[in-house]
């Protein structure tokens, strides 16, 4: 059983994968990045050499466009800005970004009203006749 000083010590001296990184986890996983660029392309993708977490996007910056590492570093692009500006990654739509600020929303239901009354007359018969067919045929409706 590891007692609550030796799991202190070991968060201390191996700390957590790059994830809500700082300014020194961030240099160290770009010097490694650089080291360990992704392979060359045409390899199958594994659990480790895809996705979207801070070690990928480093690592592919790293084999395809290397410049954006040194961006990254001095604080001129975060990475996923570094990630848009050089291709790997899509700007997110402004109808995306809605979709998720409303998914992640502590009350839904209160943004659903205000969204309503922002509707003309035409755009709530339409959200009416969609959301009852969505409950029609049990798709989009959580069962809560």
């Amino acid at each position: 059983m590891v007692t609550v000083a030796e799991a202190v010590k070991a968060a201390i001296d191996k700390p957590l994968a790059v994830h809500g990184v700082n300014q020194h986890t961030l240099v160290d996983a770009i010097a490694e990045a650089k080291s360990n660029p992704l392979a060359s392309h045409g390899g199958h993708g594994t659990a480790k050499s895809s996705g979207t977490t801070v070690d990928y996007t480093l690592r592919r910056l790293a084999r395809d466009n290397p410049a954006m590492l040194d961006a990254i570093k001095d604080g001129t692009l975060s990475v996923n800005a570094a990630a848009i500006k050089a291709g790997i990654r899509k700007k997110p739509t402004k109808d995306a970004q809605c979709v998720a600020a409303f998914a992640k929303a502590e009350n839904r239901l209160d943004t659903l009203k205000a969204i309503g009354r922002i509707l003309n007359k035409h755009e709530v018969a339409w959200a009416i006749e969609a959301f009852s067919s969505m409950l029609q045929n049990g798709s989009g409706a959580a069962d809560e």
